[in-house]
């Protein structure tokens, strides 16, 4: 299976004239319209988005080992590959309800990391960048991420309690995609005290740097004309050497989003694709 997300960013979620007679400009949250010009002014009409596709999510293939198993005994260890493009490995057992199987992977250096087995009764996390779900979760997983070394990996099970059945299922995602990209303007971005808005202006000027798309860095340069043009008066001190006047609702953390805001009724919301762009990076 391939899982290649194209997502619609909004880098044209712009074009809101603001009057800014003091510092940074406008705050997007989930509790702020933002096309709004002053408490006198009507709403105004956004002008025409562009819509640019930004792919998010990695590539991703599946595959999936099944097996029965006997109390006290190991399964065969399957054997699967993992190519230098392979960023990110996720594993998981599926066993039979009321059994108690144990789930392990081994990397080509022989290092562990999963629950028990026959000859080691230890959990392990041997793997660099490995994390293992407990032997009380069902289905157990194993996550490494990111991956360190390619070559011939092994899964397989143990069963403490119980016999019967099992399928392991191996994901495997891949690079590609402006992911990493994002995460790189997300760091270097101009935040504001709370870390939860960004300013629009620097968020499309490393866009541009970051991502070397051509349609891509032509709709960041629209934004900053955009901005540009909209803004109406701007001023900042030293701490925000990078503030334009607007800033977006884009937390610097995926812990700190708000789902909410996607159903939250607000124009720019619903106007725009930037409520997408955020749900498809923070679950990505």
């Amino acid at each position: 299976m391939r899982r290649n997300l194209p997502i619609i960013i909004a880098l044209m979620l712009l074009l809101i004239i603001v009057t800014l007679p003091n510092t940074h400009g406008i705050k997007s949250n989930p509790t702020t319209n933002l096309r709004t010009k002053s408490q006198h002014s009507e709403k105004l009409q956004p002008t025409t988005l562009q819509k640019v596709e930004i792919t998010i999510t990695r590539d991703t293939t599946s595959q999936t080992f099944t097996g029965t198993i006997n109390q006290g005994y190991d399964s065969q260890k399957h054997a699967f590959t993992i190519t230098s493009d392979v960023v990110k490995i996720e594993i998981y057992l599926h066993m039979p309800s009321g059994t108690d199987f144990d789930l392990s992977v081994w990397n080509p250096e022989g290092r562990r990391t999963g629950g028990w087995t026959s000859t080691d009764k230890t959990v392990r996390t041997d793997i660099p960048n490995s994390q293992y779900s407990g032997y009380s979760a069902d289905p157990e997983w194993v996550i490494i991420d990111p991956v360190t070394t390619t070559g011939t990996w092994y899964t397989g099970c143990y069963a403490y309690s119980g016999s019967g059945d099992y399928e392991i299922k191996i994901i495997l995602y891949y690079g590609g995609g402006y992911k990493d990209d994002i995460d790189s303007v997300l760091s270097n971005v101009e935040y504001f005290s709370d870390a939860y808005a960004a300013d629009i202006y620097h968020f499309a000027y490393l866009v541009k740097q970051y991502i070397s798309d051509s349609s891509i860095q032509s709709a960041a340069q629209a934004v900053m004309d955009a901005i540009v043009a909209a803004i109406i008066y701007e001023s900042h001190g030293s701490d925000h050497p990078n503030a334009h006047g607007l800033h977006v609702y884009i937390p610097k953390s995926s812990s700190n989003y708000n789902t909410a805001y996607t159903g939250s009724g607000l124009d720019f919301v619903a106007d725009t694709y930037w409520d997408e762009f955020l749900s498809a990076y923070y679950s990505a």
